[in-house]
């Protein structure tokens, strides 16, 4: 599945670039951030990275702390503490997550609020295989979040504009360093 990408997008994915779009929420303060990024390695060795939170804080930008709490097969239940820049306090939230996997074809980690320092804090990974070989994969993230505490418009949009290109080098280069 390649997500309606255009051949000029799935040209710069293939060249390692990153494609970012926002969309509008009914009834949300902020917008979904989608984002679309090529790691060169097999769907499942992403997956190895991408669904395991408890290593998040190894790795993550802003993760300082993540646990599950409970695991029922491919369910569980996460509280994950992220750093925020100063003055703002750091963030819990305590999410309800599904793990679905269609072998060979997409890995999904999708996630939603059950408790924490947020009103909505909602997602998913998707992951397929891009090109036509083995090695290669098509990951599309997507959050939408709304922190209790108030963020000012314009550092969030830094945030987030810094962020999203942080998160893909940083599980890049885990995919690499797991080899």
């Amino acid at each position: 599945m390649t997500d309606a990408l255009d051949p000029t997008q799935l040209a710069r994915l293939g060249r390692g670039e990153l494609i970012v779009r926002t969309e509008d929420v009914p009834g949300a303060k902020t917008p979904r951030l989608v984002l679309h990024a090529v790691v060169d390695a097999a769907p499942e060795k992403v997956w190895d990275v991408i669904s395991k939170a408890e290593r998040y804080p190894g790795f993550m930008p802003r993760i300082k702390k993540a646990e599950n709490l409970d695991v029922q097969g491919d369910r569980l239940k996460t509280r994950t503490v992220f750093d925020m820049p100063f003055p703002l306090p750091n963030l819990t939230a305590t999410t309800r997550v599904t793990h679905t996997v269609v072998p060979g074809e997409s890995w999904t980690r999708a996630w939603t609020l059950d408790s924490g320092d947020y009103h909505r804090n909602e997602g998913s990974w998707r992951l397929t295989p891009f090109g036509d070989g083995p090695g290669r994969t098509l990951a599309r993230y997507e959050v939408l979040v709304e922190p209790k505490v108030p963020i000012p418009k314009k550092l969030q949009a830094t945030v987030q504009e810094r962020a999203l290109p942080g998160l893909v080098d940083a599980i890049r280069g885990e995919v690499r360093k797991r080899g």
